[in-house]
């Protein structure tokens, strides 16, 4: 039809067989994990969330280019050009071998085009928009508008919403310094350290000698379970201990 194809990147899923693939765990893209589910389908059934985030991609939503990528890694055409059209082709992605790809350039993948997954979809395209419709996905603008109020409106109250909100604007600050993989990291190291030193304390006032000697009393956050055994097997060793001396 005369239209220039573009290839959306995603930041974990393969895509360009020049990009390196990149490290995630411990941290899982969830919107690149959802795809290669989508992909299982037959061709032309997509599920309902598939179709939702075309549409928000013709849309060019904010929330949703945010999980495409950031700063370099979203291209400046997506986020500035307008997007007429979209759909979806399906690759079957190989590793390459050393003899067909470089360590440092690439490629690191090779593909082979299976099928067209989906047709072309435009925006405000009416099958698009029953569908979703089906699903209960489909928002108006009018509808997405008493959304954003009424969501700035919880923000704005003390409370869980407002807590989270400040979580994730905090997060997505460190966010210009830090990839997701490495918050996930990081958070991970901070909680094992964290535990190590919190053991190491515990057990530390446990063994102290002071508790014993009567200087001072632990507090019991778990109070020691006394089944009855204990004190049975006390009671036959001194038993026994009586029955030797006699």
């Amino acid at each position: 039809h005369g239209k220039e194809w573009r290839e959306i990147p995603f930041r974990f899923k393969p895509g360009n067989t020049s990009r390196i693939p990149g490290f995630i765990v411990p941290h899982q893209p969830r919107l690149d994990w959802q795809m290669w589910f989508a992909a299982l389908g037959q061709p032309g059934a997509a599920r309902p969330w598939f179709i939702s985030l075309l549409n928000r991609l013709l849309q060019k939503e904010k929330t949703v280019l945010r999980l495409l990528g950031k700063g370099e890694d979203l291209p400046e055409w997506l986020s500035e050009e307008e997007i007429t059209g979209v759909r979806v082709v399906k690759y079957l992605y190989h590793y390459t071998n050393a003899s067909e790809g470089n360590l440092w350039e690439g490629p690191y993948w090779k593909r082979d085009k299976k099928t067209e997954f989906l047709p072309e979809l435009s925006p405000g395209d009416p099958r698009m928009k029953n569908y979703l419709k089906q699903a209960k996905l489909w928002e108006s603008r009018k509808s997405a508008k008493k959304r954003r109020k009424r969501r700035r409106k919880e923000i704005a109250t003390p409370g869980i919403p407002r807590a989270l909100h400040v979580l994730r604007r905090e997060v997505s600050r460190l966010e210009k310094s830090f990839s997701h993989e490495q918050l996930v990291w990081l958070g991970l190291t901070t909680a094992l350290c964290f535990g190590a030193a919190l053991g190491a304390l515990i057990r530390a006032c446990c063994c102290c000698g002071c508790c014993q000697r009567g200087r001072f009393s632990a507090p019991a956050f778990f109070p020691p379970y006394d089944d009855g055994w204990g004190t049975e097997l006390e009671r036959k060793m001194k038993n026994l201990e009586m029955k030797k001396k006699q």
